[in-house]
């Protein structure tokens, strides 16, 4: 697996994150960040790029490249229903890794206890190769600690705190992070309502004492044998102005495995990967 994987969540039009990436965008962009040397593609459901895998996978080995993908399921029948559409979708036989996706807390590990039980049994069925979780919470990060069938945490990271993890064990998190919840609320209310709620969850930036905590959760998470992968390196663009001090910053994190961009145009990933190689001491 690359340093560098390349996400496609800039296809997800959300009410606080707008879509910058067409779908069908995104094949032409995986290919050519494979023939960059990116070997770590993202997907999700929710961003609706499987489809997007299938067309760049025709043109780019399967044996080559490593698949990410996630599920918002609460239930393990949701997951497992998740998992096997990704297969379909993306038109592959095995998923190399699969996550719950945007945990906050520890009451929500538990609370989605049965979508974890069965991401680990299609482990042992051979359709996923490692498990694990995308955080969005410092409380998720701790109960990582604590479950020996995790492989793989995908968290926040980067130099100025800028989207990363938070303390997030309030109720508004909580129901943020509940599919039905979400859709019933969405529904239900305005979407100006609807952005204003999750404004509350989605914060700007965590403190000096949240990033410290982050940092020392990750380092004892690879230190029992995680593989710590690292997101919003840029913070949703926020830091993109200055990509290689964004990106020399993650290098330097001795427990941080690989990391994963969002870039949206063949520039945007040649930048990435240069800065990449240069933080990397041309390696």
């Amino acid at each position: 697996m690359s340093w560098v994987g390349l996400g496609t969540s800039a296809a997800y039009d959300g009410v606080l994150c707008p879509a910058k990436v067409a779908v069908t965008d995104y094949p032409r962009l995986l290919e050519y960040g494979f023939r960059q040397g990116i070997t770590w593609w993202d997907a999700s459901p929710t961003y609706g790029t499987h489809g997007a895998i299938r067309c760049a996978l025709r043109r780019v080995p399967r044996r080559e490249v490593v698949l990410c993908s996630k599920t918002v399921a609460v239930s393990g029948r949701g997951a497992r229903a998740d998992v096997e559409r990704a297969l379909r979708q993306m038109g592959v036989e095995e998923i190399d890794i699969f996550l719950l996706q945007t945990m906050r807390s520890g009451l929500e590990f538990r609370i989605r206890r049965g979508a974890w039980q069965a991401l680990q049994d299609l482990k042992r069925e051979g359709r996923i190769r490692a498990i694990g979780v995308a955080a969005h919470g410092l409380g998720v990060l701790q109960a990582a600690l604590h479950e020996p069938a995790l492989d793989v945490v995908l968290g926040r990271i980067n130099y100025a705190g800028d989207l990363m993890d938070r303390w997030q064990e309030d109720l508004p998190s909580l129901l943020a992070g509940l599919p039905p919840v979400k859709r019933l609320l969405l529904d239900l209310l305005p979407r100006s309502l609807f952005a204003r709620l999750a404004g509350r969850v989605h914060h700007l930036r965590a403190s000096p004492q949240e990033q410290a905590m982050a940092r020392e959760l990750f380092a004892r998470l690879a230190a029992a044998g995680k593989e710590v992968l690292g997101m919003k390196i840029f913070g949703e663009g926020a830091l993109a102005g200055d990509v290689p001090r964004a990106v020399a910053y993650a290098a330097g994190l001795p427990w941080l495995r690989a990391i994963l961009v969002g870039a949206c145009s063949e520039a945007e990933i040649d930048a990435v990967v240069a800065a990449a190689s240069q933080a990397q001491g041309g390696r």
